[in-house]
């Protein structure tokens, strides 16, 4: 499809949506992103291209230095692709945070692109910031509180994630 932009129920020039193909967008982004919401996955339904080191590589691209991915990776029971996913995500971000959303089935990944650790008390800080800033509906400092867990250092071994060679996505 192509590009629809248009404000988010709060009508702010802060936040919009943008409906199209989710790795093109992110590989030709001119201007870098605050914080990128990922959440082209359901528990039946994974587009590969939108898993990949590759791509996530072009997701930090487009973001600012002090900014973060938030991804919704669906649990490891219902997401067959969920450790090889968490693994890549921890291949391409230094910090890596997991939130078990609960009775729901699902996961939120936090990752960042800085070296400096965040504890639960300081995620849950600014988790509220970004709720109180730009008027989020989720409550994501509740998240933090209930289920937070550090992905830990980076693993050596584990599968990683890849575009197929000479496959184009």
């Amino acid at each position: 499809r192509d590009l629809h932009s248009f404000p988010t129920r709060r009508s702010s020039d802060l936040m919009r949506a943008h409906v199209r193909d989710g790795r093109k967008f992110i590989e030709e982004v001119a201007e870098p992103y605050d914080l990128i919401f990922l959440d082209a996955f359901s528990a039946d339904s994974i587009p590969r291209q939108l898993t990949t080191r590759q791509f996530l590589e072009a997701v930090r691209r487009a973001m600012k230095p002090g900014g973060g991915v938030v991804a919704n990776l669906w649990s490891q029971s219902s997401n067959p692709l969920y450790q090889p996913m968490v693994n890549t995500y921890r291949e391409v971000f230094e910090q890596l945070y997991l939130l078990d959303v609960p009775g729901a089935g699902n996961v939120i990944l936090f990752g960042l692109p800085w070296r400096e650790p965040l504890g639960r008390d300081e995620l849950e800080r600014r988790t509220e910031e970004l709720v109180r800033r730009w008027g989020f509906k989720l409550d994501l400092p509740w998240m933090v509180r209930q289920g937070f867990e550090s992905a830990g250092p980076k693993r050596i071994g584990g599968r990683v994630l890849v575009d197929e060679r000479g496959a184009t996505p």
